[in-house]
């Protein structure tokens, strides 16, 4: 071995070793600290005035600089954004009196967001540690009839939402406010933190099993607790989505996800891992009426979308694990044995194929033991179909962490 050749590994070694391993001067890298999906919206008022929304977000990332990405991606109408105000705390708590840093955009203090646009902020000068939120005040002066927004569990430790004045009449919202114990925030759907820190980003990509958060909010709870600084994981469900099809029409179920996996995971994003828990939609929307019967589909046509996926996540030189789709035992009354038998064949592809990086297996950790075509009792939220919390939180604390740490390196 020549000198050059051996100057050459020794410095590649080096750099590995002392610079990669231990962490030491990292170049600087926009981090996703918290996100959803933009979803669409039908509000009956026309306009809400002088709304007032703060959120709460929970960061596991350290760095000194913020910028949101704002989205009005689904609007019909403009959003007229008066007022935005960034803080940290260490607590949820909406009787604090903060100390808010303005957000501006081009140095202006307001914003007219119009329809299918999105915008990052200007880069804010902030602090922020893990373990802490990013709080947001967003000030309205009318909201559009048609709205970007997003829904998720309420109560979860990773994002809070307060309305401080006027809220919507709309009766749909008030009945995934109150019924569907769920609460939703418009106008923006990324928070993005400046770090020099070596943090791997996890992306979860489904449905509404996903998109309401009974299983994400705990596993990212837990993550944080285990890796604080270290890593940082993204909902990125829609919920009525179909791995296969569009979003039937009326609906905000959007685009098929092997049509959308690459602009939702990768557009906005630096990506190290991918978990996927698809397709339960695909077998019941076509036999509740949602979706034509001419879109029933075969455990083939399912295992190869999935097929799609990991070669797109492959192709981006990211893992991908796939969930075992749940059961849907009594869910409108439409399961069938043969539709069942679909789910089972999909399954068994998941648990055995060396396609994908690794499975979750959903289906057994919340199915009914004595009865495997049903949903646990205590899992199940009450339609036979969706995760109680005590649900979500039994697939977070069935996740083995150091595995998933291990796939994202």
């Amino acid at each position: 071995m020549n000198n050059k050749v051996f100057l050459h590994k020794f410095y590649l070694f080096f750099i590995k070793t002392f610079y990669i391993e231990r962490g030491v001067f990292f170049i600087h890298q926009w981090i996703n600290s918290w996100g959803y999906l933009p979803i669409r919206f039908y509000l009956d008022d026309s306009n809400v005035k002088n709304r007032i929304q703060r959120v709460f977000a929970k960061n596991n990332v350290n760095g000194d600089q913020i910028r949101i990405l704002f989205s009005n991606l689904h609007g019909k109408e403009p959003i007229h954004f008066e007022q935005l105000n960034i803080t940290k705390s260490r607590s949820i708590s909406n009787s604090v009196p903060y100390s808010f840093v303005p957000i501006s955009f081009n140095n202006k203090k307001e914003i007219i967001l119009n329809p299918q646009e999105s915008v990052y902020s200007d880069v804010v000068e902030l602090n922020v540690n893990e373990g802490e939120f990013i709080v947001l005040d967003i000030y309205t002066s009318n909201l559009p009839s048609t709205i970007s927004s997003t829904f998720f569990f309420k109560d979860q430790p990773i994002t809070s939402v307060f309305e401080l004045s006027e809220r919507t009449q709309n009766q749909f919202m008030q009945q995934i406010l109150s019924d569907h114990e769920n609460a939703y925030l418009y106008g923006f759907s990324q928070i993005e933190v400046n770090t020099q820190d070596d943090v791997k980003t996890i992306i979860c990509f489904g449905d509404s099993i996903t998109h309401d958060s009974k299983w994400t909010s705990p596993l990212a709870q837990n993550l944080y607790y285990k890796y604080p600084a270290k890593v940082s994981l993204i909902n990125h469900g829609i919920s009525g989505n179909r791995l296969l099809f569009d979003s039937e029409s009326n609906y905000f179920f959007g685009d098929a996800g092997v049509k959308r996996f690459e602009k939702d995971v990768f557009g906005n994003n630096k990506v190290d891992f991918v978990i996927v828990l698809e397709g339960i939609n695909d077998i019941v929307h076509p036999l509740t009426g949602t979706a034509p019967v001419s879109e029933k589909i075969s455990s083939q046509d399912i295992i190869e979308g999935f097929k799609i996926l990991i070669e797109q996540a492959h192709s981006h030189n990211t893992k991908i694990i796939l969930g075992t789709i749940t059961p849907f035992y009594n869910y409108q009354s439409c399961w069938t044995k043969t539709e069942d038998e679909k789910r089972s064949k999909i399954n068994e592809w998941i648990r055995n194929s060396s396609e994908h990086d690794g499975f979750i297996d959903f289906d057994k950790i919340v199915r009914d033991p004595q009865d495997p075509k049903r949903l646990y009792y205590e899992y199940d939220k009450g339609d036979n179909l969706h995760l109680s919390k005590k649900g979500g939180q039994k697939v977070a604390d069935s996740v083995d962490l150091e595995w998933l740490m291990k796939l994202c390196n």
